[in-house]
């Protein structure tokens, strides 16, 4: 009885997934157009940006990074992919440290440590409400607690985290997780677009757009 369960569960989850790439995709219904279109510094060879705006006290930014991450992976050499700490709010402040400081740090390239802290806040239910809850977290999965308290409170991560604020109020963000493509198109799961498979549905079809200018 299981088995037939989850069976027409995939049926249904994959028809609604076809259904969505077959339409024709519209601004101002499965993706907005950025009245202006925020600055992309663009990498060597590169010529299309995606950024996800994300946060890690975000559920659906938890269930989001294994998807997003895998999807990533397989984007064309010109794209190139970035994740952005939403901040929409003072709380969200700590997070964006975080995320920063493990980047400058260079220690989450394999994603294992920002992987970690989505399981300790979601799965294990260990509070992220200031920087120390964070040092705690990143120390048990093997970050140095020393670099990491004074990396997070450099010049140049306080310098990034403008930026991510910039980011998220340049974009108009609504809500995490979010996709922007070329710094101009933002989508956002909606009742047009349903699920993770379909928001990167449209993210292909705007990427192949932009790929074939």
């Amino acid at each position: 009885m299981r088995k037939t369960v989850f069976a027409i569960m995939a049926l249904v989850s994959a028809l609604t997934v076809t259904s969505v790439a077959a339409e024709t995709f519209v601004a101002g219904k499965h993706y907005k157009v950025l009245d202006e279109p925020l600055p992309v510094v663009m990498q060597q060879g590169k010529t299309v940006a995606v950024w996800e705006y994300f946060s890690y006290l975000c559920g659906h930014c938890f269930n989001f990074e294994k998807p997003v991450l895998a999807w990533a992976e397989q984007l064309p050499e010109a794209v190139h992919f970035e994740q952005v700490p939403a901040i929409f709010n003072s709380s969200m402040i700590p997070g964006a440290q975080t995320y920063h400081a493990l980047q400058v740090m260079g220690v989450d390239k394999d994603h294992r440590i920002s992987q970690g802290i989505y399981d300790a806040i979601h799965l294990a239910g260990i509070p992220a409400k200031n920087l120390g809850h964070y040092t705690a977290l990143v120390k048990n999965l093997g970050v140095d607690a020393d670099l990491f308290t004074k990396t997070a409170s450099s010049f140049t991560v306080n310098v990034r985290v403008n930026q991510s604020k910039s980011a998220t109020y340049g974009g108009r963000l609504e809500g995490t997780p979010s996709l922007l493509i070329a710094g101009k198109y933002m989508i956002i799961s909606n009742e047009y677009v349903p699920g993770f498979d379909a928001v990167l549905a449209v993210a292909d079809y705007l990427i192949a757009q932009e790929l074939a200018k």
